[in-house]
């Protein structure tokens, strides 16, 4: 986004799909032993989205569609 490759509409809609994706525990725990192959301000961005944001059970909701 602040590069120009995304619009901020786009850029938007991400910013609320990163806190649900990176919701569970797993997915935090996974962020936390990746995030340091990202762009340092990049990784801010993330980690001001997800702070002090609930855990998801999406998977759980997920598997219950099946």
């Amino acid at each position: 986004y602040t590069s120009g490759a995304l619009d901020e509409a786009t850029w938007a809609s991400y910013q609320q799909l990163i806190p649900f994706v990176l919701g569970t525990p797993r997915a935090r725990r996974y962020w936390a032993l990746c995030a340091g192959f990202f762009n340092p301000a990049f990784v801010r961005v993330v980690e001001a989205l997800i702070d002090g944001q609930p855990l998801t059970d999406y998977w759980a909701a997920l598997a219950a569609a099946d």
